[in-house]
């Protein structure tokens, strides 16, 4: 497992079924809502976003249904997996997702500089703060300001997103 994915909850697939999904379990507790997105990452790379609903009278144990059904293919039994909730795992895949092509937003003091929000801080971009946009693809649009795209973005570090938060945020303790 990529060594920055360790810190994280794992989920474990023990079964999958059909395309009914697939049955595992967490190595924590963790704690969502029932029906809640999610995301499972392997190996650092790939993300599958789906719904998680826990099992009746099963500590840490749970199903997962991929959002895209040609996902269940690609999940197998007896792999771990990283375990991120909705909001934190949008800003892991946007991270970790190398096939993303960055490029530096431009500002010619004529034309109107693309205006929006870091996808990893939430600061502002504008004309005086410049950042770099996604290209092609599910992350099209998206955007890094100037802080986070060398320091987080372009090296896929999540170091960013401390212990605390996964404890209270994505382990759900208090």
């Amino acid at each position: 497992m990529h060594t920055e994915l360790e810190r994280f909850p794992k989920f474990t697939i023990r079964n999958v079924i059909g395309t009914s999904g697939c049955v595992g379990e967490f190595d924590c507790d963790v704690l969502f809502a029932d029906g809640q997105s999610g995301y499972m990452c392997a190996d650092g790379r790939i993300f599958y976003r789906g719904k998680f609903s826990y099992l009746e009278n099963k500590a840490r144990q749970a199903k997962f249904l991929p959002d895209d059904p040609d996902f269940l293919s690609h999940l197998s039994a007896d792999r771990t997996y990283a375990y991120f909730d909705s909001y934190w795992g949008a800003i892991a895949e946007l991270i970790l997702d190398r096939t993303i092509k960055w490029e530096k937003m431009k500002y010619n003091g004529r034309t109107p500089a693309r205006r929006g929000l870091c996808s990893v801080c939430s600061a502002s971009i504008d004309e005086e703060n410049t950042g770099y946009v996604a290209g092609r693809g599910a992350h099209a649009g998206k955007m890094a300001c100037d802080k986070c795209y060398p320091a987080i973005v372009k090296p896929g570090n999540l170091s960013f997103i401390d212990d605390g938060t996964i404890l209270t945020q994505i382990r759900g303790l208090k």
